[in-house]
């Protein structure tokens, strides 16, 4: 998350750090902590890493709320290109708040438009009462004021034609990139790799969950068992669809259990990982492509704690 202001953040890390602990506690405010260490001095080496240590830092009634904390952290980081640009649009000046106080900003507008389950009111309430405990009331009130002017915007920010600015076709690359989030120098890419069909279609997957899935242990007792009780699961799970050999996915959400054991404890033996669909998929297929039969494979994983 680059900034101009980095001498001043660099003087300034340490005492704002510790104004921020002071904040109200809550998943909005755990979510905006992480986002700050990513801008310290001696920011952690990953997104998740930041996340963990302030998640890891919790008593155990709190890490309920982390699920909701990581929606917040990383969906702001998801749809930050796309946040700025409408919250550019209600402040002038962006540059002339603390930074802190601009990631607050982004964190809560994350929630206004893209979190259905938490209402607009509490994540506007969180917010302020946060920018009040660390800044006073006076910019208390202006995250008030902004998040206000967003909710009034209503669903008007979902459609695309929202983002293009004045001059702009309504198929631009940059109102495009803009709506989706995304660097128009990625979009301008897939474009003209691809075309503008297949850009579009991989710039609406990118806003898309991932599928969740995992994979069997092949060496573990009973896997192909395992394997076929995950494929015919509860009715939830009726669209599970194999990847690879030993993978399983499920576009309409995963199941609780497989036969008689939960999902957890299969993964808390080693019998179960949680991996993605895209990944075994991709690995499957080089594999086969490659010809490697049992020749070993490394994985070079770029995610911290892979």
């Amino acid at each position: 998350m680059p900034d101009s202001n980095a001498s001043l953040r660099t003087r300034k890390t340490a005492v704002i750090s510790g104004k921020l602990r002071k904040a109200p506690p809550s998943a909005l405010v755990w979510a905006w902590q992480a986002l700050h260490l990513l801008d310290g001095v001696t920011a952690p080496s990953s997104a998740q890493e930041a996340l963990e240590s302030v998640l890891s830092t919790l008593p155990e009634a709190e890490r309920r709320d982390r699920n909701l904390t990581a929606e917040y952290f990383y969906g702001a980081l998801r749809q930050e290109i796309r946040l700025q640009w409408l919250l550019r649009r209600l402040l002038p000046q962006p540059e002339k708040l603390p930074l802190p106080l601009r990631r607050l900003l982004l964190v809560a507008a994350y929630g206004m438009v893209f979190l259905e389950r938490v209402p607009a009111y509490a994540v506007l309430s969180t917010a302020v009462s946060a920018a009040q405990c660390v800044y006073g009331a006076g910019l208390g009130r202006l995250v008030n004021g902004v998040l206000l002017s967003l909710q009034r915007w209503g669903t008007s920010v979902h459609e695309a034609s929202f983002y293009v600015e004045q001059g702009e076709a309504a198929d631009s690359p940059a109102a495009r990139a803009r709506f989706f989030s995304l660097p128009e120098s990625v979009y301008v890419l897939w474009e003209r790799t691809y075309g503008r069909d297949v850009a579009e279609k991989l710039a609406f997957r990118s806003q898309a969950r991932p599928v969740a899935a995992f994979r069997v242990h092949a060496a573990r007792p009973q896997a192909e068992r395992l394997r076929e009780q995950l494929l015919h699961a509860d009715a939830q799970a009726s669209d599970a669809l194999a990847v690879g050999t030993w993978g399983v996915a499920f576009p309409g959400g995963a199941p609780v259990a497989a036969g008689e054991e939960s999902l957890a404890a299969l993964m808390a033996e080693g019998r179960l990982s949680s991996q993605s669909a895209g990944s075994q998929w991709l690995m499957d297929a080089l594999w086969r492509t490659a010809g490697l039969g049992e020749a070993p494979l490394w994985d070079a994983c770029c995610g911290y704690g892979g």
